[in-house]
């Protein structure tokens, strides 16, 4: 197996010296596992001014700059100002000479072992001249755990639209934005582990292609029951295909009578980091208390329908200055465009990152 320090060394001196006429930029992540498809993330820019017509080379190699894998794109032409993406671009097949025994294991397994490495894009024209050449070094690692966030494992939970969340899937594709999420819930069965539910069981509830990494039970969904186990689990996808899918988690509807009440007046109702099952209803205005015990100066806040997840206010102003102990809050329902009889959930962040809860339904 050949050796290349001497060459890429020889190769970056000569295209610092003279203007390239191709630019390369490598689109794969610098840290992360290093998957079969890294090796085709490069774009390319034709800066020279007239069109050319040539062939991009890939050479990865190891720390001792040993050859783990090598390969060329078919022939491409490339317009004057012209830019190429990674989907212009089609490859030879990986494998035989260009290939080390290292590479033939990454070939098998379809993930670099973990390790430091170097990756180098050129543009070579159809004389054999390189007209461009980017190198960056890679840090493979393996994909961690993908983990989920809340409810946790064996929680009771006592309201019937719990939120559910978890972690964004990194370093599983070059292109993390095109990934989707499948949250399922299944009903367990007694004796029952999380994992078999959702193994054996018909689901409950699914929904798919969600590029957000939380999601709120709806209302319009079917009912889970009170004082029955659930497990639940989030699958990441890339397109149609599943990338990697969490463990299974169980929660417990617990049994607690749905509240709803009508504020009368300025009958304000406090803001909880826990959500307790009851409903108030506002029309006007928002009436809401905050008791303040830890100096906090400001608060800022959002609002979810919980009725449909599809609905997103406007950028809602803070509230301050907020002074020590009970501070309450009317916040006029007039401009945040609220319907009818739906659920509504509003959170509040303070600047030390803790939050506050409080549901209800508009009532006009």
């Amino acid at each position: 197996m050949k050796h290349l320090p001497t060459l890429i060394a020889l190769f970056t001196l000569s295209l610092t010296a003279a203007a390239q006429d191709v630019i390369l930029i490598d689109l794969s992540p610098p840290v992360g596992p290093v998957e079969l498809a890294h090796l085709e993330q490069v774009s390319l820019a034709n800066v020279s001014g007239r069109e050319l017509s040539g062939v991009v080379q890939m050479v990865l190699t190891d720390p001792s700059g040993a050859i783990v894998v090598a390969n060329n794109s078919g022939q491409v032409k490339i317009a004057t100002g012209q830019t190429l993406a990674p989907t212009d671009l089609w490859w030879n097949p990986l494998g035989g000479q260009n290939t080390s025994r290292q590479g033939r294991d990454f070939l098998r397994v379809g993930e670099l072992a973990s390790g430091a490495y170097t990756l180098c894009f050129s543009f070579e024209n159809e004389q054999g001249e390189r007209m461009g050449m980017t190198c960056s070094e890679k840090t493979a690692s393996p994909a961690t755990a993908f983990q989920l966030l809340y409810p946790l494992d064996g929680d009771t939970l006592r309201t019937p639209t719990p939120m559910f969340s978890w972690e964004m899937a990194l370093g599983y594709v070059a292109d993390p934005q095109r990934l989707s999420y499948e949250l399922t819930i299944t009903p367990m069965q007694p004796n029952q582990s999380a994992q078999a539910a959702t193994e054996r069981n018909v689901p409950v509830y699914t929904s798919d292609r969600l590029f957000s990494t939380s999601q709120v039970y709806p209302l319009g969904a079917n009912a889970l029951d009170a004082q029955r186990w659930y497990a639940w689990h989030v699958t990441v996808r890339d397109g149609a295909d599943e990338v990697i899918s969490s463990q299974a988690w169980r929660f417990l509807i617990a049994q607690a009578p749905l509240v709803q009440q009508k504020t009368k007046g300025k009958s304000y109702v406090m803001a909880a980091t826990t959500l307790n099952n009851r409903f108030p209803g506002f029309s006007e205005a928002i009436h809401v208390g905050f008791n303040n015990n830890e100096d906090i100066v400001e608060l800022s806040y959002s609002l979810m329908n919980l009725t449909d997840s599809d609905w997103r206010p406007e950028a809602l102003p803070r509230l301050e200055p907020l002074s020590t102990g009970l501070n309450t809050f009317d916040i006029p329902t007039s401009e945040l465009g609220l319907v009818e009889e739906h659920l509504y959930q509003l959170e509040f962040a303070t600047p030390r990152g803790q939050r506050y809860y409080l549901q209800f339904k508009y009532l006009p």
